[in-house]
């Protein structure tokens, strides 16, 4: 799964507003479903470290 992680990749904001519901909905509906799985799993999520503070 790591091999898939795309370091260093940026995303205009305007991208990100389009795309952010569809992408939270998406990680809701993964969530529902590993809650059914027999074994623990983590959700690792990270960005930048000045992600989300100021504008």
């Amino acid at each position: 799964m790591f091999e898939i992680a795309e370091l260093g990749h940026t995303v205009k904001k305007s991208i990100y507003r389009e795309k952010v519901s569809l992408l939270r909905t998406q990680l809701l509906l993964a969530q529902q479903k590993l809650q059914d799985c027999d074994f623990p799993v983590i959700i690792l999520i990270s960005g930048v470290d000045g992600g989300g503070k100021g504008r």
